[in-house]
């Protein structure tokens, strides 16, 4: 899997942990298929799903969902996307990678 598309999927879930009024725009045009990593990509489609549902997504009211994705690292990883985003103005160039 390229490095660079895998930091671009992280970015782009991370920067929706940060801020989901993302969503409002990438939803749109971001769908999970386009996600290399099929569990971010199931992640993202559980993001929208909250956030049509006007449900807050952060980690801990993602961690039962996202123990059901990544297991036992769902803590950590869920941790990590929140630290780890770059810059959250950039998350629509992270998004164009992604696609």
């Amino acid at each position: 899997m390229n490095t660079d598309i895998t930091q671009s999927e992280r970015a782009v879930v991370g920067s929706i942990l940060l801020e989901r009024k993302i969503l409002d725009t990438l939803s749109s045009q971001l769908d999970a298929s386009d996600f290399h990593d099929q569990q971010l990509g199931k992640l993202y489609s559980i993001l929208v799903d909250r956030n049509d549902a006007d449900l807050p997504s952060d980690p801990v009211t993602l961690l039962p969902t996202a123990k059901e994705i990544f297991g036992e690292t769902a803590s950590a990883t869920l941790g990590e996307l929140f630290s780890q985003v770059p810059n959250i103005g950039h998350v629509t160039y992270y998004a164009n990678q992604v696609i």
